[in-house]
């Protein structure tokens, strides 16, 4: 590539040739006189053919399917399910069964100790609410007029 303009035009040249549009005056100026430009133009408009012929080479040594062979050998199997699928199953089911009862235990656990902690805290409460002694006067008392004997 000479310069800016080169990479311009090769931009350009690519999205004409992506959209298949006519090439403008001035891109058609500047292939004729610059030799670079003028063979990516060139590799644009035989690549599509080239892609092609490599991709017909690539697939030429390989044999057709035999499709009857294919038919033949899925009815010869047995469409029954085979006995691991049946056991996977199963055991899948056995394992969801199961985890639905755990989890449902510890939900039930959970709301049993909710219950409880309710329970406790209105007990507590209560009891608290009303003074042990009537007509017991109480005085707090400072941690000075403590005797220490």
């Amino acid at each position: 590539m000479k310069n800016e303009k080169c990479i311009k035009i090769r931009e350009r040249l690519q999205q004409a040739h992506d959209q298949r549009e006519k090439l403008n005056k001035e891109i058609t100026i500047h292939i004729m006189k610059c030799p670079e430009c003028k063979d990516f133009s060139q590799y644009l408009s035989t690549f599509p053919s080239l892609l092609k012929s490599t991709i017909n080479k690539a697939i030429a040594p390989m044999p057709a399917p035999d499709f009857n062979a294919v038919f033949k050998n899925a009815q010869n199997k047995k469409s029954r399910p085979k006995r691991g699928l049946k056991i996977i199953s199963l055991a899948a089911s056995v394992l969801i069964v199961l985890g639905s009862i755990f989890v449902y235990n510890i939900i039930d656990v959970y709301q049993t100790n909710v219950l409880v902690q309710e329970e406790t805290h209105y007990f507590v409460e209560e009891l608290f609410s009303t003074p042990l002694m009537q007509g017991v006067e109480y005085q707090a008392m400072n941690a000075i007029d403590i005797p220490l004997d």
